[in-house]
């Protein structure tokens, strides 16, 4: 088995505040700066002392209602993964202040590797979770930043619609997934095709309210035709019509289990 930890600090190009950075954040500053401040309009951007206790929130925060719908899903992940012989390591790719990623290092026995681009919510994550088994990792997955084959387990949590090409993103998850390993794509928008047109409208709209009209070069609507071709099994899915019929309120984002 490859020492990851070992790795890391053979490649890394710097360690500062609990993050090693093997990629160049200057690449990537635009998004950062306009992600950073979406989250800041969205009521996104929150405290050490919140972040701490996430995806729990106060009643009265005007994402509850998301928040709770987070819980619920980061649970069925964790009762799936009980299920299963416990992988060594774990690639959280998108992680951003690392809520989801602390969940999972707090698996006995399992590191977590924590991905993103997103400098100062991986700094505020790595001040907030000090786990020995949680490592984040400042990297452009597109660069060989991890040996090939060195996760039995990959998860891309509610960051998917920030690569442009998903068909892409999962090639490139396989380089690096253990032969028999998995892919999960949790808490993410898919569509019935790629590219919908009243999805990208309606997305327009949202960040030209908020006066970020830019970040929409950065969000991308990934649809089912681009898992299809790929052997998976579907963990959830919204039902749509007929909740909302009923006046249930679901979850609107899928999870996909994509399979060796």
């Amino acid at each position: 088995m490859i020492d990851l930890n070992a790795w890391l600090r053979e490649k890394a190009k710097k360690t500062e505040a609990g993050v090693t950075y093997l990629s160049d954040p200057q690449r990537f500053t635009e998004f950062e700066d306009l992600f950073a401040k979406v989250q800041s309009k969205e009521g996104r951007e929150y405290p050490d002392a919140t972040l701490r206790i996430l995806p729990y929130v106060d009643a009265k925060d005007p994402l509850s209602g998301e928040w709770e719908m987070r819980q619920q899903s980061l649970y069925s992940f964790l009762r799936f993964v009980g299920t299963k012989p416990l992988p060594a390591n774990l690639l959280d790719v998108g992680c951003g202040t690392g809520w989801f990623s602390a969940f999972l290092a707090k698996i006995n026995g399992m590191n977590v590797y924590a991905v993103d681009v997103q400098k100062k919510a991986m700094e505020q994550g790595a001040k907030v979770f000090k786990l020995d088994r949680l490592h984040f990792v400042y990297g452009d997955i597109f660069e060989d930043i991890f040996p090939e084959k060195s996760f039995p387990l990959i998860t891309l949590s509610g960051s998917i619609q920030y690569f442009d090409n998903l068909e892409k993103l999962i090639n490139r998850m396989f380089y690096f997934l253990e032969p028999g390993g998995e892919i999960h794509i949790v808490d993410s928008p898919l569509d019935s095709k790629s590219g919908d047109p009243g999805s990208i409208k309606k997305t327009q709209k949202v960040y030209d309210a908020l006066g970020l009209s830019g970040m929409s070069k950065f969000h991308f609507h990934h649809g089912w035709d681009a898992i299809e071709k790929r052997k998976h099994t579907v963990m959830y899915k919204p039902k749509g019509g007929l909740s909302k019929m009923f006046g249930k309120k679901e979850n609107p984002l899928c999870w996909v289990r994509i399979l060796t």
